[in-house]
């Protein structure tokens, strides 16, 4: 991963990375050294146009990865010890992990913050965040109160990616969408990965390989924001300057149609075939 790294375009880009449990095969130390890790083993990642990335550490809270005179060891044991084995055996799997309270408090900070701003956020780890968007047992061991919590927050938290689960999977919940990508090392066709195209009404997954393509809505319906699209098909996106005074009333008069109740009550599932959203 560190020849790859080093021979690719990505010096010129910028590279952010999370933990997941093959990396504490070489040890948390090593791996944040060689990747470039700042001291922090979850950070955040101002983005432009008012978003904001959150990359997590799901390794967080399994005693197999965190020091033994940690917090979060400590409140990994009483976790376990507080479930039954049935359930330890279907979702408690030793290769995941979950967030711990500090890193949970630091994560509602950042959103809190977020919000205050006005700016959205998309947040990334290795396993999932949510039950349903990953097979059993793949996904964070307190997904059920880290989903609760965002979707608490879903006008602000608006997209969660996350891997560790090789074929994949999706569910939106509450307004945030969780997708896990599908990965490399199972892909008939040699490869898995995707673009994440984010615009103030949308973010489009453009999967390449065994990544499956995605279009998902990150604000209400019935708001114009200057971007229309037109169709489903994902390339057909028109940017209005909405600076022109004249667009600005004609943006008016469509929120203005969109709020009467003869509008709503005509939508169907076809509407699509013209969407004005923001």
């Amino acid at each position: 991963m560190v020849e790859i790294t080093e021979k690719s375009l990505t010096k010129d880009l910028k590279l952010v990375s999370v933990l997941g449990n093959h990396d504490m095969a070489v040890t948390r130390e090593v791996f944040k050294q060689k990747m470039n890790f700042g001291e922090d083993d979850y950070y955040k990642v101002e983005l432009p146009r008012n978003w904001v990335l959150l990359c997590l550490d799901t390794t967080d809270m399994n005693p197999r990865y965190v020091d033994e005179n940690s917090k979060a060891w400590k409140e990994g044991h009483a976790w376990l010890a507080s479930k039954t084995e049935e359930f330890k055996k279907r979702n408690a799997k030793p290769w995941s992990g979950g967030i711990a309270s500090v890193q949970f408090n630091w994560l509602k900070e950042q959103v809190d913050l977020a919000e205050k701003e006005g700016k959205k956020v998309i947040v990334c780890s290795h396993n999932a965040l949510a039950p349903g968007s990953a097979r059993e047992g793949m996904v964070a061991w307190n997904a059920d109160v880290i989903s609760s919590y965002f979707e608490s927050k879903s006008e602000t938290v608006k997209v969660c990616v996350a891997g560790h689960d090789h074929p994949g999977g999706y569910i939106q919940r509450g307004n945030v969408h969780y997708v896990t990508i599908e990965a490399m090392l199972e892909a008939d066709c040699g490869t898995s990965y995707g673009y994440l195209e984010v615009y103030e009404h949308e973010c489009i997954l453009r999967g390449v390989g065994a990544c499956k393509s995605r279009r998902m809505r990150t604000s209400e319906w019935g708001r114009f924001t200057g971007i229309a699209n037109f169709g489903m098909l994902t390339g057909d996106i028109d940017v209005i300057d909405s600076n022109d005074p004249e667009e600005e009333k004609l943006a008016n008069w469509i929120n203005d149609q969109l709020r009467t109740p003869s509008s709503a009550s005509s939508s169907s599932d076809d509407s699509d075939d013209l969407i004005i959203r923001r």
